[in-house]
Protein backbone atom coordinates (compact mmCIF):
# COMPACT_ATOMS: atom_id res chain seq x y z
CA UNK A 1 0.00 0.00 0.00
CA UNK A 2 1.37 3.92 -0.80
CA UNK A 3 1.35 5.87 1.61
CA UNK A 4 3.20 9.89 2.28
CA UNK A 5 6.03 9.78 4.39
CA UNK A 6 7.56 12.85 5.15
CA UNK A 7 10.59 13.92 7.22
CA UNK A 8 11.96 10.26 7.19
CA UNK A 9 15.93 11.79 8.23
CA UNK A 10 15.74 9.19 10.80
CA UNK A 11 14.98 6.13 8.87
CA UNK A 12 18.11 4.77 7.66
CA UNK A 13 15.97 2.58 5.27
CA UNK A 14 14.26 4.95 3.53
CA UNK A 15 16.97 7.31 3.13
CA UNK A 16 19.06 4.54 1.25
CA UNK A 17 16.42 4.40 -1.31
CA UNK A 18 16.12 7.90 -1.45
CA UNK A 19 20.01 8.23 -2.05
CA UNK A 20 19.04 5.26 -4.82
CA UNK A 21 16.53 6.98 -6.36
CA UNK A 22 18.84 10.65 -6.37
CA UNK A 23 21.20 8.49 -7.77
CA UNK A 24 19.09 7.23 -10.49
CA UNK A 25 17.86 10.53 -11.29
CA UNK A 26 20.37 13.19 -10.87
CA UNK A 27 23.94 10.87 -11.00
CA UNK A 28 24.76 11.72 -7.42
CA UNK A 29 22.80 11.34 -3.75
CA UNK A 30 23.10 13.26 -0.83
CA UNK A 31 24.53 10.64 1.44
CA UNK A 32 27.81 12.50 1.97
CA UNK A 33 26.22 15.68 2.95
CA UNK A 34 23.58 13.84 5.17
CA UNK A 35 26.65 12.06 7.01
CA UNK A 36 28.31 15.47 7.76
CA UNK A 37 25.24 16.96 8.97
CA UNK A 38 24.51 19.31 6.80
CA UNK A 39 20.86 17.99 6.24
CA UNK A 40 19.17 20.24 8.66
CA UNK A 41 15.27 21.01 9.87
CA UNK A 42 15.12 23.57 6.70
CA UNK A 43 14.63 20.82 4.31
CA UNK A 44 11.87 18.38 4.26
CA UNK A 45 11.68 15.28 1.94
CA UNK A 46 8.12 14.43 1.39
CA UNK A 47 7.76 10.29 -0.32
CA UNK A 48 5.97 8.04 -1.60
CA UNK A 49 6.47 5.19 -0.06
CA UNK A 50 5.51 1.85 -0.80
CA UNK A 51 6.67 -1.44 1.47
CA UNK A 52 10.17 0.53 2.21
CA UNK A 53 10.92 1.83 -1.15
CA UNK A 54 10.76 5.75 -2.63
CA UNK A 55 8.69 5.96 -5.29
CA UNK A 56 8.61 9.27 -5.87
CA UNK A 57 10.03 12.44 -3.76
CA UNK A 58 9.32 15.94 -3.54
CA UNK A 59 11.31 18.56 -1.14
CA UNK A 60 11.02 21.66 0.42
CA UNK A 61 13.49 24.38 1.46
CA UNK A 62 12.14 26.84 4.71
CA UNK A 63 13.78 29.89 4.61
CA UNK A 64 13.31 33.80 4.89
CA UNK A 65 13.43 36.14 1.52
CA UNK A 66 15.29 39.48 2.47
CA UNK A 67 14.73 41.74 -0.50
CA UNK A 68 15.87 45.47 -0.37
CA UNK A 69 12.12 46.34 0.75
CA UNK A 70 10.77 43.76 2.87
CA UNK A 71 10.86 40.55 4.14
CA UNK A 72 9.02 37.28 3.26
CA UNK A 73 8.73 33.56 4.52
CA UNK A 74 9.30 31.45 1.73
CA UNK A 75 9.08 27.87 0.50
CA UNK A 76 10.79 26.32 -2.09
CA UNK A 77 10.37 23.02 -3.73
CA UNK A 78 12.92 21.14 -5.24
CA UNK A 79 14.51 17.19 -5.84
CA UNK A 80 11.49 16.77 -7.62
CA UNK A 81 11.97 13.02 -8.42
CA UNK A 82 9.67 10.03 -9.50
CA UNK A 83 11.07 5.69 -9.55
CA UNK A 84 11.10 4.84 -13.43
CA UNK A 85 8.85 1.95 -12.94
CA UNK A 86 6.62 4.34 -10.91
CA UNK A 87 5.72 7.08 -13.73
CA UNK A 88 2.46 7.30 -14.72
CA UNK A 89 1.08 6.91 -11.78
CA UNK A 90 0.17 10.74 -10.84
CA UNK A 91 3.15 10.13 -7.56
CA UNK A 92 4.07 13.74 -8.23
CA UNK A 93 0.67 15.42 -8.43
CA UNK A 94 -0.20 13.63 -4.86
CA UNK A 95 3.39 15.10 -3.42
CA UNK A 96 2.29 18.38 -4.61
CA UNK A 97 -1.18 18.55 -3.47
CA UNK A 98 0.31 17.25 0.06
CA UNK A 99 3.04 20.32 0.16
CA UNK A 100 0.59 23.20 -1.25
CA UNK A 101 -1.90 22.19 1.42
CA UNK A 102 0.61 22.12 4.58
CA UNK A 103 2.45 25.35 3.52
CA UNK A 104 -0.07 28.12 1.16
CA UNK A 105 -1.16 29.47 4.79
CA UNK A 106 1.96 29.11 6.46
CA UNK A 107 4.36 31.00 3.83
CA UNK A 108 3.69 34.06 1.82
CA UNK A 109 5.06 32.18 -1.28
CA UNK A 110 5.66 29.40 -2.57
CA UNK A 111 8.56 28.84 -5.71
CA UNK A 112 10.52 26.76 -7.26
CA UNK A 113 13.17 26.13 -10.18
CA UNK A 114 11.87 24.18 -13.44
CA UNK A 115 13.37 22.61 -16.48
CA UNK A 116 12.43 22.30 -19.80
CA UNK A 117 10.74 18.74 -19.37
CA UNK A 118 8.27 20.36 -17.08
CA UNK A 119 7.57 23.47 -17.83
CA UNK A 120 3.63 23.28 -18.25
CA UNK A 121 3.51 20.96 -15.06
CA UNK A 122 3.70 23.61 -12.56
CA UNK A 123 0.75 25.99 -13.98
CA UNK A 124 -1.55 23.15 -13.12
CA UNK A 125 -1.10 23.86 -9.69
CA UNK A 126 -1.61 27.65 -9.61
CA UNK A 127 2.20 28.81 -9.82
CA UNK A 128 3.08 31.65 -12.67
CA UNK A 129 6.78 31.63 -14.62
CA UNK A 130 8.40 34.73 -13.33
CA UNK A 131 11.41 36.61 -15.42
CA UNK A 132 14.16 37.10 -13.06
CA UNK A 133 16.97 39.46 -13.96
CA UNK A 134 21.07 39.12 -14.42
CA UNK A 135 23.86 41.29 -14.02
CA UNK A 136 26.75 41.85 -15.95
CA UNK A 137 29.93 43.38 -15.68
CA UNK A 138 32.28 45.00 -18.74
CA UNK A 139 35.82 43.89 -17.93
CA UNK A 140 37.90 47.20 -19.27
CA UNK A 141 41.43 46.82 -21.96
CA UNK A 142 44.38 45.93 -19.65
CA UNK A 143 42.11 45.07 -16.56
CA UNK A 144 44.22 42.80 -14.23
CA UNK A 145 44.32 41.30 -10.68
CA UNK A 146 45.28 42.68 -7.84
CA UNK A 147 45.02 39.65 -5.42
CA UNK A 148 46.11 35.78 -5.13
CA UNK A 149 43.71 33.43 -5.03
CA UNK A 150 44.49 29.78 -3.95
CA UNK A 151 42.33 26.85 -5.34
CA UNK A 152 41.42 25.04 -2.22
CA UNK A 153 39.78 21.35 -1.87
CA UNK A 154 36.14 21.24 -0.14
CA UNK A 155 38.18 18.77 2.62
CA UNK A 156 40.99 21.23 3.02
CA UNK A 157 38.46 23.84 4.01
CA UNK A 158 35.70 22.29 5.20
CA UNK A 159 35.68 23.08 8.98
CA UNK A 160 36.57 26.50 7.60
CA UNK A 161 33.68 26.28 5.05
CA UNK A 162 31.23 25.89 7.60
CA UNK A 163 31.95 28.73 9.85
CA UNK A 164 31.84 31.20 7.11
CA UNK A 165 28.25 30.17 6.02
CA UNK A 166 27.14 30.47 9.44
CA UNK A 167 28.31 33.66 9.84
CA UNK A 168 27.79 34.51 6.16
CA UNK A 169 28.01 38.57 5.08
CA UNK A 170 25.33 39.10 2.42
CA UNK A 171 26.10 42.70 2.19
CA UNK A 172 26.71 42.81 -1.53
CA UNK A 173 23.65 40.94 -2.27
CA UNK A 174 20.46 42.68 -3.41
CA UNK A 175 18.30 39.75 -2.24
CA UNK A 176 19.30 36.93 -0.34
CA UNK A 177 17.48 33.44 1.31
CA UNK A 178 18.41 33.80 5.41
CA UNK A 179 18.52 30.04 7.16
CA UNK A 180 19.94 28.58 4.12
CA UNK A 181 23.24 27.14 5.17
CA UNK A 182 22.57 23.53 4.65
CA UNK A 183 21.61 24.55 0.70
CA UNK A 184 25.42 26.28 0.52
CA UNK A 185 26.95 23.88 2.05
CA UNK A 186 25.52 20.85 -0.45
CA UNK A 187 26.44 23.48 -3.29
CA UNK A 188 30.24 23.86 -1.91
CA UNK A 189 30.64 19.97 -1.05
CA UNK A 190 28.88 18.35 -4.02
CA UNK A 191 28.72 20.53 -7.18
CA UNK A 192 31.44 23.41 -7.27
CA UNK A 193 33.60 21.20 -4.79
CA UNK A 194 36.22 21.52 -7.32
CA UNK A 195 36.44 25.30 -8.38
CA UNK A 196 36.61 26.93 -4.36
CA UNK A 197 39.45 29.61 -4.27
CA UNK A 198 40.17 31.44 -1.31
CA UNK A 199 41.37 35.11 -1.18
CA UNK A 200 43.46 35.87 1.52
CA UNK A 201 43.91 39.64 1.38
CA UNK A 202 39.91 39.75 1.36
CA UNK A 203 39.64 36.88 3.92
CA UNK A 204 36.98 35.70 1.56
CA UNK A 205 36.07 32.32 -0.53
CA UNK A 206 35.03 32.59 -4.12
CA UNK A 207 33.30 30.54 -6.31
CA UNK A 208 33.29 30.66 -10.14
CA UNK A 209 34.70 29.12 -13.39
CA UNK A 210 35.47 30.43 -17.24
CA UNK A 211 34.18 30.04 -20.47
CA UNK A 212 35.82 31.36 -22.98
CA UNK A 213 36.07 34.98 -22.24
CA UNK A 214 33.19 34.89 -19.96
CA UNK A 215 33.94 34.48 -15.84
CA UNK A 216 30.75 33.31 -14.12
CA UNK A 217 30.99 34.36 -10.02
CA UNK A 218 28.58 31.76 -8.81
CA UNK A 219 29.71 33.29 -5.39
CA UNK A 220 31.31 35.11 -2.49
CA UNK A 221 31.35 33.90 1.43
CA UNK A 222 32.90 35.94 3.58
CA UNK A 223 31.79 36.42 7.44
CA UNK A 224 32.61 40.95 6.64
CA UNK A 225 31.42 43.74 4.48
CA UNK A 226 33.20 43.41 1.30
CA UNK A 227 33.40 46.38 -1.67
CA UNK A 228 32.49 44.95 -5.42
CA UNK A 229 34.87 46.68 -6.78
CA UNK A 230 37.57 44.36 -4.41
CA UNK A 231 35.83 41.36 -5.21
CA UNK A 232 36.19 41.94 -8.77
CA UNK A 233 39.88 42.83 -8.96
CA UNK A 234 40.56 39.53 -7.09
CA UNK A 235 39.39 37.49 -10.06
CA UNK A 236 41.43 36.52 -12.75
CA UNK A 237 41.11 39.16 -15.19
CA UNK A 238 43.22 38.05 -18.22
CA UNK A 239 41.75 37.04 -21.30
CA UNK A 240 38.20 38.13 -19.60
CA UNK A 241 35.61 40.24 -21.01
CA UNK A 242 32.76 39.90 -19.26
CA UNK A 243 31.68 38.52 -15.56
CA UNK A 244 28.05 36.96 -15.08
CA UNK A 245 26.94 37.24 -11.44
CA UNK A 246 24.82 34.47 -10.53
CA UNK A 247 23.53 36.13 -7.52
CA UNK A 248 21.78 39.65 -7.90
CA UNK A 249 24.56 42.57 -7.13
CA UNK A 250 23.17 45.38 -4.64
CA UNK A 251 25.49 48.09 -5.24
CA UNK A 252 26.33 48.89 -8.92
CA UNK A 253 26.94 52.46 -8.57
CA UNK A 254 30.45 53.05 -10.61
CA UNK A 255 30.73 49.90 -12.09
CA UNK A 256 30.29 48.78 -15.41
CA UNK A 257 27.18 46.39 -14.56
CA UNK A 258 24.58 46.06 -16.56
CA UNK A 259 21.01 44.63 -15.24
CA UNK A 260 18.88 43.13 -17.82
CA UNK A 261 15.80 40.35 -17.56
CA UNK A 262 17.03 36.86 -18.04
CA UNK A 263 14.79 33.60 -18.49
CA UNK A 264 15.87 29.98 -18.92
CA UNK A 265 13.94 27.20 -19.82
CA UNK A 266 16.19 25.03 -17.58
CA UNK A 267 16.51 26.71 -14.66
CA UNK A 268 12.62 28.49 -14.82
CA UNK A 269 11.45 30.04 -11.62
CA UNK A 270 7.73 29.54 -10.70
CA UNK A 271 5.97 31.46 -8.09
CA UNK A 272 2.58 30.78 -6.26
CA UNK A 273 0.86 33.29 -3.84
CA UNK A 274 -2.52 33.86 -2.75
CA UNK A 275 -1.94 37.33 -2.80
CA UNK A 276 -0.04 39.38 -5.51
CA UNK A 277 3.58 38.35 -6.24
CA UNK A 278 6.08 40.87 -4.62
CA UNK A 279 7.75 43.11 -7.40
CA UNK A 280 11.00 43.41 -5.74
CA UNK A 281 11.93 40.45 -6.58
CA UNK A 282 15.01 40.77 -9.27
CA UNK A 283 17.13 36.48 -8.75
CA UNK A 284 17.36 34.00 -6.22
CA UNK A 285 21.28 33.64 -5.67
CA UNK A 286 22.37 30.07 -7.16
CA UNK A 287 23.42 29.15 -3.62
CA UNK A 288 19.81 29.28 -2.80
CA UNK A 289 18.33 26.74 -5.33
CA UNK A 290 16.88 23.86 -4.13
Amino acid sequence: MQKIIKNFRTDDRLLTSFNQLAEETFGFNFSSWMNTGYWDQTYIPYAVVEEGEVLANVSVSLGTLKTKDASYQVAQIGTVMTKTSARGQGLARKLMEKIMADYEDTTDFIYLFANESVLDFYPKFGFTRQTETIDRYQVESGQSSTSHLKKVTFEEVQAQLQVFVKARNTDHLEMTIENHQALSMFYYQLVFSEIIYYAPDLSCFVCFEIDDSQLHLYDVLAQTPIQLKAIIAALPLEGIEEIIFHFPVKDREGLKISRRNFSDDDDALFIKSKSQIPQDITKFPLFNHS
